[in-house]
């Protein structure tokens, strides 16, 4: 099938599980996907709409009923200047929210069976979801808020591309195997690494380095497409171009040629091809993600019953107390550590303040992030 796609929920970083395994519909209604989405999918790749701050949006819940004005983010929290965006609400009624820096959230009704299944990339602006999976995959609907539409079918998980807008890595089965692959001429993926029959696990992450798939206690990194593989200064890559290396340990983040883990009850950071030079960056039970600052000199680690942050140049540690309510936490700067909470909201976590603070806890929050500055 050459132009089929689909996504699966990302896995909870502490205690990875096998894909989802459920009951499809029929084979109409993949094939009825499939052929919506060689349809509708080319509009879709326009480029980016106007900054929110700029569209003249007036604040609404899915159901269309207007809300009273609110502040927006940076009115609320000192020195936040970017748009946060998080993907809200309970089963059943999954939205895109936007909070612009000076105007109040904004909420998109989204196609998803559940929030923990919707994926945001890294400019804050492309949404991807799935619906209808089962042993072989589902359907992916993708695109820019409020445009958000099935596309392909077959695709078991996805990860965006950890720093290029709107490109995405997928896990697909097609014509009885298992592959990895690259969309980047939608609605029709180029296929990069043929997995064979078994179900491999889960993609976690995806980067110009190549391909993260978590399997058990382990993760798998695929390399970059054999033609013309990207150049790492670091040296050889964590994993050849077309080849594959197996590492002990739950993938946690990547950044560049950083590769964060979490095995034997500390939090590894790593240079791409250099296995033997991790370093350990903290030592704590029950870890659930983490994430590397925007500069790569941070890193902030969330666990069961709390969040930390290292300075790797300086030494210096933070720690608050926190429960999260998703295994998912984003940077925005240098500054601030965005966390979905439980059981409602968003925690903000001010390093310069060296405080916590509550916010959106109207919502059921599922994944959140901010909307930085252009990227390339």
């Amino acid at each position: 099938m050459a132009g089929g796609v689909q996504v699966l929920d990302e896995p909870e970083v502490a205690a990875p599980r096998p894909p989802r395994r459920r009951s499809y519909a029929t084979l109409a209604t993949f094939l009825a996907g499939l052929v919506a989405g060689a349809v509708i999918f080319g509009p879709l790749l326009q480029p980016d709409r106007a900054d929110p701050e700029t569209e003249a949006e007036s604040p609404v819940v899915p159901g269309g009923v207007a809300e009273p004005r609110l502040r927006g983010v940076a009115e609320v929290i000192d020195g936040f200047d970017e748009a946060m965006v998080a993907i809200v609400g309970p089963v059943g009624s999954v939205s895109y929210l936007r909070w612009a820096p000076s105007r109040g959230p904004v909420l998109s009704a989204l196609p998803a069976n559940q929030g923990s299944a919707a994926r945001i990339d890294p400019s804050g602006t492309w949404v991807a979801t799935i619906t209808s999976a089962d042993a072989t995959g589902g359907i992916l609907s993708l695109g820019q808020v409020p445009v958000v539409r099935p596309a392909v079918t077959g695709v078991d998980s996805i990860a965006w591309h950890d720093s290029t807008r709107g490109l995405m890595g997928l896990l697909r089965h097609e014509d009885g195997s298992w592959g990895l692959y690259e969309a980047t001429n939608f609605p029709i993926p180029t296929k990069h690494h043929d997995l064979g029959t078994e179900a491999p696990g889960t993609l976690v992450a995806f980067g110009a380095w190549g391909w993260a798939l978590q399997d058990g206690q382990e993760f798998v990194v695929y390399g970059p497409p054999v033609e013309g593989g990207p150049a790492f200064s670091g040296g050889a890559p964590v994993a050849p171009p077309g080849g594959q290396a197996r590492f002990r340990g739950l993938l946690l983040d990547t950044h560049g040629e950083d590769f964060l883990y979490y095995s034997d009850g500390s939090v590894w950071l790593m240079k791409a091809g250099r296995q033997s030079e991790a370093v350990e960056v903290v030592g704590l039970p029950e870890v659930v993600a983490a994430a590397i600052s925007p500069s790569g000199t941070r890193v902030a680690v969330l666990a069961r019953n709390g969040i930390v942050v290292i300075d790797m140049a300086t030494g210096h540690r933070w720690s608050f107390p926190l429960t999260p309510n998703a295994p998912q936490l984003g940077w925005s700067g240098e500054r601030f550590v965005v966390v979905p909470a439980s059981p409602r909201g968003v925690r903000v976590v001010d390093l310069e303040r060296s405080n916590v603070s509550a916010h959106l806890t109207e919502y059921t929050v599922h994944w959140a992030a901010t909307m930085p500055k252009p990227l390339p």
